[in-house]
């Protein structure tokens, strides 16, 4: 009810404006109430409130609190709702934007294009309920880090949000004998990259899926706290390069439809996309944002600025800064993984723009993600107003004490298309490493469909070095240096070496070849080369520091009815492409940083022969 009672204050103010005007706060973000970690703090303030929002009232009988509901129905359930909630049918008005920072109930499936604003941010307790399998399990999970409540059970699947009372939506969940849920943060899968090192013919085949985990008991709420991988990190996972543009970008809360951004791609300037890809403040339901989506929009040449949504200074949400810090980069990285961006990708945290007091916890808040972005194997960016954050961060540039992020975006709504910015001294985020929101709330309409946005300059420019875009048995390296390989008449693995002077050199790598070989070149001057051994498996051998080190037999892959194709992108993502053995296919086999090898995958088709990859910018 506090955030309803505020929330027509106003827009949420994105721009170059200080947190606060005069007593009141300048945006319903500004306003929403503190988190689980709060409440001690305002409970005895909010508690008043309650009855007004329709959760309770005391009865003045008993001075127990009698529930004020009404009864909402839905695909064989009853659900007992605050009976001050909104019911919203999304049936009978598809446009409707499925908002969690107002308390409301929506039934049905969101419309592909939801007409919310781009202001938006934060959240507070809403649900939304759909249609589901018959065949579905009852499952109930809460990540404490989004701050929702995904639930599954035959015929529906629903989707809640809290901000500080989950409570609200527990009992609305047992009401309809739904379970309470379970506490399961998300585990990025990148876990494991922040120690493993090697290359990927030392690697071991890494497990994304699966439960399992350190449980341990939160008192507080007396349920089971489990830490687990995300999901399964979509396959072949696209390069960093995808978060690289200059030019037009665009943002806005709820990442449009498929056919929206076809019309935009063709009629637009824009060639970025802001997307919210998780966060206890993203407040628009994403529908639309899903792995396949985001691979087709990268195919049709969108880049991305993903960005993340967590807890605000402004609202009072910074109880533990570095902690919350590194729990929200560890829950952004997983979201990513799950949809599909590699390594080396910025991923950027808005952060509001807050008062200035709260300076140092944000500093320590930022630093803290910064931190834990870097040992997961990403890059971290930060966005927020000129005079908050991005303010603050330039001013502890050059200081050691505080880690500093990659990229900045600046909300900055002065009409400027460029990067520039008082807020920076020189040398500051220098070479492509800039983004700059001109302007927001902005109506536009391209190839008949409009919608409201922020609009972005983009200056990035971050792909690490190496990458082979095409197969090919050999290398070559900026210093004008080339290295040749093929199968000997002995069927051993050979290298013809020319250094940058132009010497020739030959060197017998043994082995056993069957087909002739693949090789490809890293970042950091690491080459892999792979071949078809003798019993028909795929083998790698790898250069390091100008070291070969011993070859390794990858049996997990099985066997090859052709020789290996491989590609490589600047991130060390490796993919390796054969005919099968047994079939005509053609199968595929990719390799990560850190996680290891995944795969074979059957692509079918049917090869007359060899198969030949090229890697687009894309991925």
């Amino acid at each position: 009810m506090v955030r309803e009672a505020v929330a027509a204050v106003g827009q949420i103010d994105r721009s170059h404006k200080p947190a606060f005007s005069g007593t009141a706060f300048s945006g319903s973000a500004m306003l929403s109430p503190l988190r689980r970690a709060c409440v001690l703090i305002t409970v005895a303030v909010i508690a008043s409130l309650l009855s007004v929002a329709g959760e309770a009232q005391a009865s003045p009988a008993t001075d127990r609190p009698a529930p004020v509901v009404k009864v909402v129905s839905y695909r064989g359930y009853r659900f007992e709702v605050p009976r001050s909630w909104p019911v919203i049918n999304l049936m009978a008005h598809p446009a409707t934007c499925v908002r969690f920072d107002v308390h409301a109930v929506y039934l049905g499936e969101p419309g592909a294009d939801q007409d919310c604003p781009a202001w938006l941010l934060g959240t507070t307790e809403a649900v939304l309920i759909e249609p589901g399998s018959a065949s579905a399990r009852r499952t109930s999970t809460e990540n404490p880090e989004a701050d929702d409540i995904s639930v599954t059970a035959p015929r529906i699947s629903l989707t809640a949000t809290f901000d500080t009372r989950p409570a609200v939506v527990d009992r609305i969940l047992a009401s309809a004998g739904l379970p309470a849920p379970v506490l399961r943060s998300s585990q990025p899968v990148a876990e494991s990259r922040a120690g493993a090192g090697g290359s990927a013919g030392a690697a071991q085949a890494a497990s994304s899926s699966g439960t399992a985990g350190n449980a341990l008991a939160l008192p507080a709420t007396g349920r089971v706290h489990f830490r687990w991988p995300f999901g399964v990190v979509p396959q072949p996972v696209l390069p960093s390069a995808v978060g690289n543009d200059v030019g037009l970008g665009f943002d806005t809360c709820a990442a449009p439809s498929t056919s929206v951004m076809a019309a935009w791609r063709s009629s637009s300037p824009y060639r970025a996309v802001g997307i919210y890809i998780g966060g206890a403040d993203r407040s628009c339901y994403q529908q639309n944002l899903t792995p396949g989506w985001v691979r087709r929009e990268a195919a049709d040449g969108w880049r991305f600025i993903p960005l993340y949504a967590g807890p605000q200074a402004s609202a009072g949400q910074l109880i533990s800064p570095g902690r919350q810090g590194t729990a929200a980069a560890e829950d952004a990285v997983a979201q990513a993984e799950y949809l599909g961006f590699g390594p080396d990708t910025p991923l950027y945290y808005d952060m509001e723009a807050y008062p200035a007091w709260d300076g140092p916890s944000v500093l320590q808040f930022l630093s803290a993600w910064t931190r834990e972005i870097h040992r997961l194997g990403y890059l971290s960016g930060v966005y927020s107003s000129s005079d908050s954050a991005v303010l603050a961060l330039a001013s502890v540039y050059h200081n050691p004490r505080y880690a500093i992020p990659d990229v900045i975006y600046d909300a900055l709504w002065n009409g400027a298309r460029n990067v520039s910015d008082p807020a920076y001294r020189p040398g500051e985020w220098p070479g492509e490493r800039r983004l700059h929101q001109f302007s927001g709330n902005v109506l536009q309409t391209f190839g008949g469909d409009t919608m409201q946005i922020d609009q972005d300059y983009v200056d990035v420019g971050l792909t690490a070095a190496g990458g082979t875009v095409q197969a090919a048995p050999g290398v070559t390296a900026a210093g004008g240096s080339a290295d040749l390989f093929y199968e000997g008449s002995d069927h051993a693995l050979w290298e013809e070496s020319r250094s940058s002077a132009g010497q020739w050199t030959r060197t017998d790598l043994g082995g056993y070849l069957t087909a002739e070989p693949t090789a490809v070149q890293l970042a950091g001057g690491a080459l892999e080369v792979f071949y078809r051994g003798p019993a028909g498996y795929l083998w790698v051998q790898v250069r390091v520091g100008g070291h070969w080190q011993r070859p390794a037999e990858l049996t997990q892959l099985g066997d090859l009815g052709s020789a290996p194709r491989a590609v490589a992108q600047p991130n060390g993502v490796i993919d390796v492409f054969w005919r099968g053995s047994h079939d005509d296919h053609l199968w595929q086999a990719q390799y990560s940083p850190g996680e290891g090898w995944a795969g074979p995958l059957n692509l079918h088709g049917n090869l007359a022969s060899w198969p030949y990859p090229v890697e687009t910018a894309a991925g």
